[in-house]
């Protein structure tokens, strides 16, 4: 396996809607909105002939399947419920072929809903159902494994899964496996600095955007400080992305595209860097690759199986 990952499964449902939509839902626009399960079944309800795609989620599943459509081996460990949902999900990482390492619990599996707004905004609202009750410590597969993935999403809250991911991040760096740890939400990272800062210097490779790197670190371009022996990719969106390792700073731009919707492109880039990595490119192709599959993310609505990625695998 290259690539093992914890996060909470989800259910994604993109939504094309007005702005003013957002509002009369009563919804913080261009925020995540956390919602009661009740609340969520009535806005999807609402918007049900707005959906244009229903299909299984989270960011570390979203990394997996890039990563497995390339070519890669990875692992997913999660907790679903014993719902449809939950079936679905797990048939998703079986028809990808993602090694699924998941939990069942009696519950619901977790929904977000992305509403796209033509200002190619999102909005999200969510109910993450038992994704929070994951416990299983997966020793084997962390040995197994060369690199441990988290985001700062799965960690955010104090929950079961919150912290079965740190106890497997620690058993993994104490088994010599490279660390990878991916910047979400600049909100939540502004709340608990000191929690993210201290992570994200003690992992190996540490993804970010523009405003999560403000959060985190007062400036973005402060990452080259963060820690000079890890990677360190900034995300900048049409402006590409900036790499940091030690006292070199690697600039990628960005591939021209017609952008079409920006959701799970950070994931798609992620995916790239670390397929390049696990497969011995330099740090610079890899990052290219990450750039080609972000690309590829944001010229559709879809997923990462409905995409060719022919041309993007660049020679090592």
């Amino acid at each position: 396996m290259d690539v093992l990952t914890v996060g909470t499964p989800v259910i994604d449902f993109y939504a094309r809607v007005q702005a003013g939509e957002i509002e009369k839902l009563g919804l913080s626009k261009g925020a995540t909105n956390y919602l009661p399960k009740r609340r969520l079944e009535e806005i999807i309800k609402a918007i049900e002939g707005k959906i244009v795609l229903k299909y299984p989620g989270d960011n570390a599943r979203n990394l997996c399947e890039w990563f497995a459509v390339a070519g890669g081996k990875c692992g997913y460990c999660g907790a679903i419920g014993d719902d449809p949902e939950g079936e679905e999900f797990k048939r998703n990482l079986a028809k990808n072929n993602i090694e699924a390492l998941l939990e069942r619990k009696k519950g619901t599996t977790g929904k977000i809903v992305a509403l796209i707004t033509p200002d190619k905004e999102r909005t999200f609202c969510a109910n993450l159902g038992v994704g929070t009750k994951y416990s299983s410590f997966e020793e084997n597969a962390i040995r197994r494994a060369r690199f441990f993935f988290f985001t700062s999403i799965t960690v955010t809250q104090e929950n079961a899964t919150a912290r079965t991911a740190l106890k497997m991040c620690r058993y993994a760096r104490k088994a010599g496996k490279k660390i990878v740890f991916a910047l979400e939400n600049w909100k939540a990272i502004e709340k608990k600095r000191p929690f993210f800062l201290d992570l994200s210097k003690s992992a190996d490779i540490v993804f970010m955007n523009e405003a999560e790197g403000n959060a985190l670190l007062g400036n973005w371009k402060n990452a080259a400080k963060l820690n000079p022996s890890a990677y360190v990719f900034v995300k900048r969106g049409a402006k590409g992305s900036v790499v940091f390792w030690k006292h070199s700073k690697i600039m990628i731009g960005a591939l021209k595209a017609e952008v079409v919707d920006t959701t799970g492109a950070g994931d798609a880039y992620e995916a790239g860097v670390l397929y390049g990595l696990a497969n011995d490119y330099s740090l610079e192709a890899s990052a290219k690759l990450g750039a080609a599959f972000a690309t590829k993310a944001i010229e559709k609505i879809g997923t990462a199986a409905e995409i060719s990625l022919e041309g993007c695998l660049p020679a090592k």
